[in-house]
């Protein structure tokens, strides 16, 4: 997912690698306080998954009681449909 990403961006440039992986983790981070902060995921009816936006990429992460999960970290112009089908499979 995100050493997925920041591969992939730093293909081309390691500076823009960097400073991606700086703001996932920064945004991630950013959920301790501020966790219901990002909006409700379209395609998931539920309240309690939510994205923040990090550049293109999609934050896709879930609130729960004392914790946060992240479940992805999707380039904004992927197929969701097939990540989460895809997902589901694993499980």
């Amino acid at each position: 997912m995100l050493d997925e990403a920041v591969a992939y961006v730093g293909e081309d440039s390691m500076d823009a690698a960097l400073r991606l992986l700086d703001k996932a983790l920064d945004a991630a981070a950013s959920l301790a306080t501020l966790s219901e902060r990002g909006r409700r995921v379209p395609e998931i009816d539920d309240t309690n998954t939510r994205e923040l936006f990090v550049k293109r990429y999609r934050l896709i992460y879930q609130v729960q009681k004392t914790e946060i999960h992240v479940l992805a970290f999707l380039h904004g112009a992927r197929d969701f449909a097939t990540w989460r089908q895809a997902t589901r499979k694993r499980r």
